[in-house]
């Protein structure tokens, strides 16, 4: 089932069954973690967005994968604009794509 995940200020792991996560509160940086790549349904678009329009470079929020995956080769991803929503897709086994 498709829906809104709201986040509110505190570190979330997504859950495969994740599709859009609103970061509804955000006082204090905060880091999302990627679920596993091999088991997040390919082709489907995982949404992370800032609802607040709170993030910038002093309040990121930080998107990573699961230990030993990448987001397009890289460990992390920094969310720095406000308003900024980031579209993830997995690629079936280990690795991460962004736009």
């Amino acid at each position: 089932m498709v829906g809104r995940h709201p986040v509110n200020d505190v570190d979330y792991a997504i859950q495969t069954t994740d599709a859009y996560v609103g970061i509804v509160g955000l006082t204090h940086p905060i880091a999302m973690t990627l679920p596993d790549a091999s088991l997040y349904t390919v082709g489907q678009p995982l949404y992370i967005a800032d609802e607040t329009g709170q993030c910038s470079t002093t309040l990121p929020i930080t998107v990573k994968p699961m230990i030993g995956q990448t987001i397009v080769g890289s460990t992390t991803i920094d969310m720095v604009v406000p308003g900024q929503k980031l579209i993830f897709h997995a690629n079936g086994t280990s690795r991460w794509t962004v736009s």
